[in-house]
């Protein structure tokens, strides 16, 4: 019969923080399963580095730096009373570290002080407090699991 003897090498806990695309796919999963019916959201990938060309390619056709990753437009059925019916707006940042660019706070203000639900997130319950008190959620299944497997994996 073996034993199990002590190893010489010092243990390690390896943590794995989740990545912002991470936490994106979690939102998202859970928004096609909350979001009211007609409603539609939209991520503009305008993020990561490019070639100098591109970049500029994609300023000429109108790309903002700093844009939220998220949009959602809400049908008039869909929002709670007394809401003003504005764009919605969501900044999703890596639960550990994730920091808000200069490019990313000078487009926030630009769009609130143009009139928008904004919110910069670091975990979906985020997402979920912000978006409770505007529109009618639907409380479904899907939504519930996508939220606890994020969570328990630190979004």
């Amino acid at each position: 019969m073996s034993r199990m003897v002590p190893s010489s090498q010092p243990a390690f806990i390896v943590l794995v923080c989740m990545t912002e695309d991470q936490l994106q796919d979690y939102v998202v999963q859970w928004l096609d399963a909350s979001l009211p019916i007609n409603a539609v959201w939209h991520h503009s990938p305008n993020e990561g580095t490019r070639h100098i060309s591109y970049q500029r390619r994609l300023k000429k056709l109108g790309t903002k730096w700093g844009w939220p990753d998220l949009e959602l437009f809400i049908d008039d059925a869909g929002w709670l009373d007394n809401v003003k019916r504005l764009p919605i707006f969501i900044e999703l940042k890596r639960p550990k570290g994730g920091k808000v660019s200069d490019n990313q706070k000078t487009m926030h203000e630009e769009l609130r002080a143009a009139g928008s639900h904004l919110v910069v997130a670091k975990r979906l319950q985020e997402v979920e407090l912000f978006l409770s008190p505007l529109i009618k959620l639907r409380q479904t299944g899907q939504a519930n699991l996508v939220k606890q497997i994020c969570e328990a994996a630190g979004g």
